[in-house]
Order: C-alpha cells, then structure tokens, then sequence
C-alpha cells in the first residue's frame, strides 16, 4: 500500500530534470519541511528495490537519478502502484467511505482507480455504503452520476469517522505509537481511506501536551487522539461545529478549555491553517468526558475505601484508620480494578485452560 502523498512526491520527482528544492515540494504537496524529509527517506527504500537513487544536492536540492527509459517504467508503475487490492469487502466499503467523509467531491473514476477495483465494484460498495450513512442521517449525493459528495451535520459526519477509525485493529496500531514500540511506525496508513500515516500521527503525538497521564487508560487516551485525527480530517471542508452561545458561556467555566487551546494552535500550525473557535470547545466536550470518567471512578473508590476501612475498624480491634500505607495500597489495588470493571475488561489466569487442553505440558 503506498500512501498517496508520496505517489505525488515520486511523480513530481519523475517529471523534473533538474534539482528540486525541498520548500519547492513541500509547497506543492502543501505539508512541513520535515515531512517532506521523511518522505523522502521511505521514497529511496522504495525506489533501491528498482536500482534507482535520489541525489541530494545541498544547495541545490534533490534529483532523481534514472534514465529515460527508467523514468517511463517507474511512470507506469506508479500508475499502477493503487492500494492494496486484497481489501476484504468490508474494509474496502468502511475506506471508501473514509475517503468520502475526508475528501472533496470524488468520482467513481477516481474511486475505481483509488481501490482497484472495477466502476461496478465502486457501484456495489456505494449502495452498501449508502445504509451505513443513513445510520448517521448523512445523505450520499451523486452529481450526474459521477461525482459523489455528503451532506449532514458536522458533528454526524465526524461521529461516522470516529466509528470507523475506532476498531480494534486501528486501536492496535495506535496502542503501539503511544507506547513508543519500536517497529510501530512503519510508513503505513493508519487506516485505507485515511490520509495519515503511522508515522506523522507518531509526530503529531510527540506534538502534543504531555496529558497521556491525565487519562485513566490507554483506550481513552487513543480515543481523543482519534478524535483530533477526526477534527484535522475536517478541515478541508471549512467545517463549522454548531454550539450554542448559552453552551459555549458553560464551558469557558469548565477545566480543560486550556489544553485544547494548546492543541488547536499545534493543529493550525501543522496544517498551515486557521481553525473556527468553536473547534477549542469541541476538543474540551471530549476531554471533559473522558478525563471526568477517571475522577468520578477515583472519587468512587476513595468513598469505599472509606467506608471499609471504618467497617473493618469496628469488626476488629485494630486501628486500621491509622494505618495510612494500607489505604494507600487499597486505593493503589482498588483503582485500576474499578476501571477494568467500568469497561468490561477481562483478566483471566489462562493456565488451567492449557492444562486441560494440552496433556504434555512441563508441571504448570
């Protein structure tokens, strides 16, 4: 799969003749200096597997050193060079609906060409589509047959982008750019249809605030960092996100409004933007109630502790109340337990289950 950027990029390349500056292509392509680096960097891995190399001159910049026979193959390869065509149905159907969520106006030519697939097979994925988006009270244009666009509510449209980056195998991927796994940035798109590589969300998130903490679990942390995803995604469309004046005076008296303040001004700064106001309260409604989730469970758990410790002081002859490093231990314990429980997480001891259904084992 290669991302679609850097088809531009190696484009561009094949058709100059003389050097080209790395302002000149990230002003094309219309991204950061330091992107366009990267880019490069994963474009001569690419190019090595076909003998071919990029001069980087300083001074003068880069050039692609081919012969024009070579220029006319990589032309033809690069034409061919779609995503991947082994997309099972469903994942082909949520991508082209990311496509159509994230971009502007896409024909079915564009489309076929995008996936690989036949104009038949865009057909068939649409109507399928289609479904998905009434769920959302999103409706599907089609402009003389060709050209498709969506129209709805913002908040419909980016709750559909979150819904569709929101699963597991993205979750996964995101899991692994948080932890800082090594491996985990692989030049990849997060997810078909989607225009970010792992690689540039690892950066951004290396952009951001330093409020991982605040959240009581990676699952949530990785669901805001989708959601500002969702919020850049938009931003083509000069989208508008409807808040009321009576709603937007409650939330300047709420915390968080700060932070995403911080994060708006990153995200202006990286796509060399400005953003609607309203997107700093949009950002906060999300940090309000994934960050509130963790002080209502410690607030639960504090009371409960409380409460045994009292009851276990009159039970036993003991001063338990006194004894600060228990109740410290408790909380410690009683904490993480009461998040696992909230979210249904599942923490199951898998021995047994080997012993039963493997007869030779080594004494488990």
């Amino acid at each position: 799969m290669m991302h679609q950027r850097r088809k531009q990029l190696l484009n561009i390349l094949c058709d100059q003749n003389n050097y080209i500056s790395s302002n000149q292509l990230a002003k094309q392509l219309n991204v950061s200096n330091k992107t366009i680096r990267n880019d490069l960097d994963l474009v001569e891995h690419f190019l090595a597997q076909y003998d071919l190399t990029l001069e980087r001159k300083t001074g003068y910049g880069i050039l692609l050193n081919c012969s024009e026979k070579q220029r006319y193959q990589l032309k033809i390869l690069l034409e061919s060079y779609n995503q991947d065509p082994d997309l099972t149905p469903k994942i082909r159907q949520d991508a082209i609906a990311l496509t159509l969520l994230t971009e502007i106006d896409y024909t079915m030519d564009a489309l076929s060409d995008l996936f690989y697939i036949s104009k038949s097979s865009v057909y068939s994925d649409i109507k399928s589509i289609e479904k998905l988006f009434l769920f959302y009270n999103i409706t599907l244009h089609r402009y003389e047959d060709k050209t498709f666009y969506l129209t709805g509510k913002e908040r419909s449209l980016r709750n559909a982008i979150f819904d569709l980056l929101a699963k597991e195998r993205t979750l996964h991927l995101l899991f692994k750019i948080i932890k800082k796994e090594k491996g985990a940035c692989t030049g990849d798109l997060l997810h078909p249809g989607f225009d970010m590589t792992d690689d540039e969300i690892a950066d951004l998130i290396e952009q951001l605030p330093d409020f991982s903490v605040m959240f009581d679990s990676i699952n949530n942390y990785a669901h805001f960092i989708i959601r500002i995803l969702v919020t850049m995604s938009r931003q083509n469309f000069d989208p508008t996100v409807e808040i009321s004046e009576t709603f937007k005076l409650a939330l300047q008296k709420k915390p968080y409004l700060d932070i995403a303040r911080q994060i708006i001004a990153i995200l202006e700064k990286i796509q060399k933007r400005r953003y609607h106001e309203h997107e700093c309260f949009y950002l906060q409604v999300y940090l309000l109630a994934y960050l509130n989730t963790k002080e209502d469970n410690d607030y639960q758990v504090e009371q409960f502790v409380d409460k045994l410790i009292v009851t276990w002081t009159e039970l036993l002859p003991h001063a338990f109340v006194a004894d600060g490093q228990l109740i410290q231990n408790l909380l410690n314990h009683l904490k993480p337990t009461a998040i696992r429980l909230a979210h249904d997480i599942i923490i199951q001891n898998p021995l047994p289950d080997i012993e039963n259904n493997i007869k030779i084992h080594f004494g488990l």
